[in-house]
């Protein structure tokens, strides 16, 4: 019996209407696909990893599926290629979450990369360093948060795509945002839901962890464009002044 608890994604169009899915299985990355209608997911095993980690392989893959036009519906536990019904973590199988947290795609523009730099260059906690055929955005020690090389899309023009995961924590979510601001994009969060500056604002519980303040993140926030800076009120020889 082959038993997975894995992430599922749904794609629907005129002629399409099919399910796939991933999960980490220790070193191998196993995937299944089908149509939506079937009582199983028809095809799908390990996949070739060319090289890359576990982590690597699966997140290039759901970046893929995303970029199709795939669109998450949750985790589901798997038994021979049949989604069950009920909790998936009552099944020890292995599947860390590789889900996005964020995610925007931009044009690819001649000048792109020092676009990128620009968006960052008055911010120290941000690095953006070129890195082969990837772009790597250094976010604090251990996290750094890598762009695709562009990507000829549907339309024929070269796009760029920017992922936040777990690791990456707020300031993965920022960099999304400034992104997407700067290059007039899109920015999604897991759900699929749009998102913009603002939302650092609704949910300020996304935005900071132990060694990261939310005062600080909307400090930064602030510096990439993406909220107000706070207005404070200084008092002066020729009376009250309201400064920026």
């Amino acid at each position: 019996m082959a038993e997975f608890v894995m992430d599922v994604y749904h794609y629907q169009d005129a002629s399409s209407d099919k399910l796939w899915a991933i999960c980490i299985d220790g070193p191998r990355v196993i995937t299944h696909w089908g149509p939506r209608s079937a009582d199983r997911l028809q095809g799908g095993g390990p996949v070739k990893m060319a090289g890359r980690s576990a982590e690597e392989e699966a997140q290039r893959r759901i970046r893929e599926k995303l970029n199709e036009g795939f669109k998450e519906v949750g985790r589901r536990l798997i038994v021979d290629g049949v989604i069950q019904q009920g909790d998936p973590a009552t099944t020890s199988a292995s599947a860390p979450d590789v889900r996005p947290r964020a995610y925007t795609r931009f044009e690819a523009a001649p000048d792109w990369l020092d676009q990128v730099r620009a968006v960052f260059r008055d911010l120290d906690a941000y690095t953006v360093v070129e890195a082969g055929e990837r772009v790597q955005i250094y976010l604090g020690p251990g996290s750094v948060l890598e762009l695709d090389a562009p990507r000829l899309d549907s339309d024929g023009k070269l796009r760029i795509k920017a992922v936040c995961k777990e690791a990456h924590g707020p300031r993965g979510l920022l960099v999304v945002l400034a992104l997407a601001n700067s290059f007039g994009a899109k920015a999604y969060d897991t759900d699929g839901h749009e998102r913009r500056g603002d939302w650092i604002s609704h949910e300020p519980n996304r935005f900071q962890k132990a060694d990261l303040s939310y005062e600080k993140m909307k400090e930064e926030a602030a510096a990439l464009g993406l909220i107000m800076r706070p207005l404070t009120f200084k008092q002066g020889a020729t009376g009250l002044g309201l400064f920026a």
